[in-house]
């Protein structure tokens, strides 16, 4: 496994196993561009990502331009790719600094939150203090009432 720029690229059992002359001997290894991962062959390929071979098959030849939503290309024309594998190079390092972006911009939003709710609980308390003062000159109100009347009647 080699890891290039925030993208592995993952070789099967199979793969290797070709590339060294034990398997199949008509067998081609095939890269799927936008997730790096390499197959022993097109029949791996196609059986891992659940599409047919004959599907597979089209996109590597030319006459589709992508299988399951993905860019494909045998290894031995890997270079002829090379474009669109330093781009999704690019877009990978582009997803993980936005993925980084949005982990902050979410550690802000939980720290705000409880900022918040910490500030909510203060002003309960503060409304509660504020009604017990209330309460508090009323009572004092009255008891200057009163002693203003025994004050009169004296």
């Amino acid at each position: 496994m080699k890891n290039f720029n925030n993208i592995t690229l993952q070789v099967s059992k199979d793969a290797k196993a070709i590339a060294i002359g034990e398997d199949r001997k008509n067998a081609k290894p095939v890269l799927c561009i936008d997730t790096g991962l390499i197959y022993a062959s097109l029949t791996d390929a196609a059986e891992d990502v659940g599409v047919t071979v004959t599907a597979l098959s089209s996109c590597l030849r030319g006459k589709t331009n992508s299988c399951k939503g993905m860019s494909w290309c045998f290894v031995k024309e890997s270079a002829n790719h090379i474009d669109d594998i330093t781009g999704r190079i690019r877009q990978a390092n582009a997803e993980a600094e936005d993925a980084k972006d949005e982990k902050d911009v979410l550690k802000e939003y939980r720290r705000y939150t409880k900022e918040l709710f910490t500030l909510r609980e203060k002003e309960t308390k503060l409304k509660q203090e504020l009604d017990e003062v209330g309460r508090a000159i009323e009572q004092a109100k009255h008891n200057l009432d009163a002693l203003v009347q025994i004050d009169q009647n004296i």
